[in-house]
């Protein structure tokens, strides 16, 4: 699918309704023959033609910016891939009437690439600020190993935290255990409740259709992490994961009229965790047109 082809297969899904339609019992409009039965005792025997209508969309794309988007496949990151997508996506969301777009990086933390208000963000500037937010986030994850192999994580420090660090060396080294700080190019961890609740108050008091679009490469991080880790975590970080879990933020979203649509960047994990029916694998770049209108159809168009 081309982008001619896209802009207008996007054009007609962002009606409210896949066809015209007819509103009966009305006083005026065109005879409405099977409303005459209803003479003797009513004057609404009319029907009038409603054409579809533009809607007004407001929409936060949340992007993961963790550690793992900068591997792949061979030469090509997911990071790569994500930002390819953007350069080709979000000139055609911008230039939507209909649509309000935000964009969120995510990844221990939140970063907002474009807001509401700005009026549009240049693609070479999104593409730079994406791949800044994902290196400088960079935190050194520690590592508990016994007999020579990998065992539980059992502590987080950011990587210019010396002091923290070699406190937490010399106790493992007291308790005669071996320790692995794996320093990951970028925060090697995603906090989706976060990044969906973030969304969710952003999108808190907009008039009209409220999406949010999560585009991610794997598993939310503190979707399945043991309580020591996470309370470690938040230490660093200053925020309070444990309150925000996804499954929970994902049943309020919908709960709240919020349409959640996600996109795996070459991997499926994102159906675990978001409404599989709402949910895209993306492999290829061509694929991306397709199977953001199929998404669109799926959830937008009105029957």
């Amino acid at each position: 699918m081309n982008e001619p082809t896209f802009r207008k297969k996007l054009d007609s899904v962002l009606l409210d309704n896949k066809y015209d339609r007819y509103v009966t019992r009305q006083k005026q409009g065109k005879l409405d023959m099977k409303s005459l039965s209803k003479v003797s005792y009513s004057d609404k025997l009319f029907k009038q033609r409603i054409e579809r209508k533009g809607k007004h969309y407001n929409i936060v794309m949340l992007l993961d910016c963790s550690g793992s988007m900068n591997y792949g496949s061979g030469s090509t990151s997911k990071l790569d891939q994500l930002v390819k997508m953007m350069e080709r996506f979000v000139p055609i969301l911008q230039s939507h009437g209909s649509i309000n777009l935000e964009i969120v990086g995510f990844n221990a933390t939140c970063k907002t690439f474009k807001s509401f208000s700005d009026k549009k963000v240049e693609t070479k500037k999104l593409s730079s600020d994406i791949y800044e937010f994902t290196s400088s986030s960079g935190i050194g994850e520690v590592y508990l190993c016994r007999d020579g192999g990998w065992g539980r994580t059992v502590g987080v420090v950011r990587t210019e935290q010396k002091k923290e660090l070699q406190d937490l060396q010399a106790k493992m080294k007291s308790e005669g255990m071996l320790m692995h700080t794996d320093d990951h190019r970028g925060c090697s961890w995603n906090a989706d409740g976060v990044a969906v609740r973030y969304a969710k108050d952003l999108l808190h008091s907009k008039k009209g259709e409220k999406i949010i679009m999560i585009l991610s490469d794997g598993r939310p991080e503190f979707a399945e992490l043991n309580d020591a880790y996470v309370s470690s975590i938040e230490k660093y970080s200053k925020l309070k994961y444990k309150e925000f879990p996804l499954e929970q933020e994902v049943a309020k979203c919908i709960r709240e009229g919020i349409t959640l649509m996600s996109i795996g960047i070459l991997d499926d994990s994102v159906r675990r965790y978001y409404p599989n029916q709402n949910t895209s694998v993306i492999h290829r770049l061509d694929d991306m047109y397709p199977e953001i209108i199929r998404l669109f159809n799926r959830n937008l168009k009105r029957r």
